[in-house]
Parts: C-alpha cells; structure tokens; sequence
C-alpha cells in the first residue's frame, strides 16, 4: 500500500489505457451479465418442463451463473484484445501476505453481517437474510448445488466478473474509490436476495474492491469471497442459524 493508505496498484499499467476501440467492453460487459444473470429463467423452463419445481430450479441455476461469468468475463476480455493478466487473472505477487488480507476480510464480514443483524432488530425487521438458502437443504442434490455455487463457482465467476472485467475497466474512467463503489453497488444489485442482505453485501463488494487493487491480482478477492461462502454455508448446514 501506498504511504497515503491507497491500493498500491494502478490498473492502467495493464494496457487497459483509453484506446477509443476499447469502448465496447460497456457492450461485452452487458452481455455478460444479461447471458449470466438471466440465465436461470432458461434453467427454470427447462427445469419445470422436466417436472421439476423452482426450488430444483434455483438449484440448477446456482453454479451455471458462477461458470457463465467466468467464461464470459475470458470471452470479453480476448475480444477486446486483453491478456487476461488485465483483469487480474495473474498470480498473486505475495501469496501469504494476500492470504492473510483475504483472511482478513472474510472474518471482518463476519462482524459486519453481526452489525447489520443488530440494526435490524433494533428496527423490527427481520434478521433472516440466509432464508432464501434454507430451501436447498430439503435433500442432497440441493445441497451439493448450493455448495458447488457457493463456494466453488461463485468466488470465481463473479469476482472475474465484478473486480475484474467491470473494476478493471472502471479504475481507468473514474476516480479510484468511486470505481470501486460502483462495482460494489452493481455486484449488490445483481445479487437476488433479500433487502436486509444488501447493506453486508455491498460493505463485502467494497472489501473485495480494495483488495484487488490493493494486491492487483483477483487470487485475494477470490480466497476471501470463497472463505466467507464456505463460512456461511457451513453455518446454514449446520442449523446454527
């Protein structure tokens, strides 16, 4: 880190310069996300055709958005003539020292998810944000897709998408903090989950933000992002909450 506290990393140093040709990746980013995020309405269909429900559905659909971020994040990239170095795809430069950053930050959410479970009591709403989840413990398939999801394609689908294509991009068109906000609202809002779950989420998103700048490699925020879902799956898995 610099001296004046700010992530160490200028991503404009990863060819990511202002080459008016490059103003296609809003267009490949955009794809991206509406092929990822609107496919389990596909899965769906294809699910209750099948005689399934929308609890097997939702199931399905879990680890198929994490995979098609991946691979549209590898695809955006090489059409905009990128190496994926550019997007933080690169080995960490200090693997302990990131280790423990991601660490870090998975146990700091912890506390933050803590925090946000004490406003909403005080506010009388309710502090289930993990509802949505307790469905997919019902049998063993269900389960097995909301680990594979969860810890598996998640970490990587969406921080390749969230920190790298999207933050990448944003870092060389706007201020440095603003960039990373912006990613953390867009990773917030894409996530379909309760209200009372947004407000952890987007202090997450933000976390996630620092530490692929901080580190200039996505192997942080995906140790993190990957700890903090194994944690929570665990927990859910385990009736503690």
């Amino acid at each position: 880190m610099s001296e004046d506290g700010e992530p160490e990393f200028d991503l404009r140093d990863d060819g990511l310069g202002a080459d008016p040709a490059r103003g296609t990746w809003g267009i490949l980013a955009v794809a991206v996300w509406a092929i990822a995020f609107l496919s389990p309405i596909l899965v769906g269909v294809v699910v209750m055709v099948a005689g399934g429900d929308a609890v097997t559905a939702a199931a399905a659909s879990t680890p198929i958005v994490g995979i098609l971020l991946a691979s549209g994040t590898v695809w955006a990239t090489r059409r905009l003539d990128l190496p994926l170095s550019a997007v933080g795809w690169r080995a960490p430069d200090r693997p302990v020292r990131d280790s423990l950053l991601a660490v870090a930050v998975a146990v700091a959410i912890i506390g933050v998810d803590y925090l946000n479970s004490l406003v909403l009591s005080a506010l009388g709403a309710s502090t289930d944000t993990l509802g949505p989840y307790r469905a997919f413990l019902d049998s063993p398939f269900l389960a097995v897709m909301l680990i594979l999801g969860a810890v598996v394609a998640a970490p990587f689908g969406e921080e390749m998408y969230f920190r790298g294509l999207l933050l990448s991009m944003f870092d060389v068109r706007m201020r440095r903090w603003v960039a990373i906000a912006v990613a953390a609202l867009l990773f917030t809002v894409a996530h379909y989950s309760t209200l009372s779950a947004w407000a952890p989420l987007f202090v997450f998103a933000l976390m996630l933000g620092w530490l692929r700048l901080r580190t200039g490699s996505l192997y942080a925020p995906i140790l993190a992002h990957l700890f903090n879902n194994a944690i929570t799956i665990t927990v859910l898995l385990a009736g503690l909450v």
